[in-house]
């Protein structure tokens, strides 16, 4: 008798994470100045890419090279639903630290569960960290300094980006707490 409802529960689960992954493909809204650069490959599968988002300091024509920090977010969807685009998760990242602070931020993708297991799913997060320490100074920002780059998350990848992220590269927990504090802060009473 007691099985019917769980069945339900997680079927209205899955439901739920298939609905919330369908509003994950729009492309996030990106702000004046600010230069997109979407699914920058990391490995051979489709899930393998990134889109890296240049402050203005650096997208416009014949800027100098600013030496700017740079932060890789692993978004959340508990392993099995998201996409490195989501708007909710994007678009206000974007717009702090990027157009307002001049950071470099690259927003991570990553082979899903039950698709693949957690290993993989460590290794795609370390690929993309190393690609990003590799293009780092082509894209303006800062490279080969163990404090020029920050990983954080959403949810269960989060603390996973900043165990992946080991030595050089330091995980800012502070500075996101301070955008977070800042957010909440504009948001007003």
């Amino acid at each position: 008798m007691t099985l019917f409802p769980t069945r339900v529960r997680h079927v209205s689960l899955v439901a739920t994470l298939l609905f919330l992954a369908t509003l994950a493909g729009a492309a996030p809204a990106v702000p004046d100045g600010v230069r997109r650069i979407a699914d920058l490959p990391y490995g051979q599968d489709e899930r393998q890419r990134m889109d890296v988002y240049l402050p203005p300091a650096i997208a416009a024509p014949g800027a100098n090279t600013p030496n700017a920090p740079i932060l890789v977010m692993v978004h959340g969807g508990a392993w099995m639903v998201g996409n490195k685009a989501m708007p909710k998760v994007v678009e206000n990242k974007v717009a702090w630290w990027v157009k307002q602070k001049g950071y470099i931020f690259v927003s991570v993708g990553y082979r899903l569960s039950p698709q693949v297991d957690p290993l993989v799913q460590a290794r795609d997060v370390a690929g993309a960290l190393a690609k990003t320490q590799a293009l780092a100074a082509s894209w303006g920002g800062r490279s080969g300094e163990s404090h020029s780059h920050g990983a954080f998350g959403r949810c269960a990848p989060g603390g996973f980006a900043g165990r992946v992220a080991g030595p050089g590269v330091c995980v800012r927990r502070q500075a996101v707490a301070r955008h977070r504090g800042a957010r909440q802060r504009r948001a007003g009473p």
